[in-house]
């Protein structure tokens, strides 16, 4: 049996791009995306509802396009995979998150 892990935005970073380097010497982005979606209200205009994604980069060059080129504000579109990790807080509470790892990015301000 097949099946497909896929995932394709389009929205809005809510911050400059956060790059990482790991101890191995690989770098990463970290992107905050927003998406946004009306919602009809009755008798007034709709409301925009916004959704937040954490978005991650591992690919080399798109790394790079990210460093040198978004900025909060920019319009991207990221085509990936949705992945799911758990990891312990501080106070060692079982914490769970949910990220887009990134397999290709258009800037759609460019």
């Amino acid at each position: 049996m097949k099946s497909l892990n896929k995932v394709q935005l389009i929205g809005w970073l809510g911050k400059d791009p956060e790059i990482i380097t790991k101890k191995d010497g690989k770098r990463m982005a970290r992107l905050r995306l927003a998406t946004n979606v009306f919602v009809p209200q009755e008798s007034k205009e709709p409301k925009k509802v916004s959704t937040w994604h954490d978005v991650v980069i591992w690919k080399d060059r798109l790394v790079e396009h990210a460093k040198k080129y978004l900025l909060k504000g920019s319009h991207v579109l990221v085509d990936g995979s949705i992945s799911y990790y758990t990891f312990p807080d501080h106070l060692g509470h079982v914490r769970y998150m949910t990220e887009i790892r990134v397999n290709y990015l258009v800037d759609l301000d460019r």
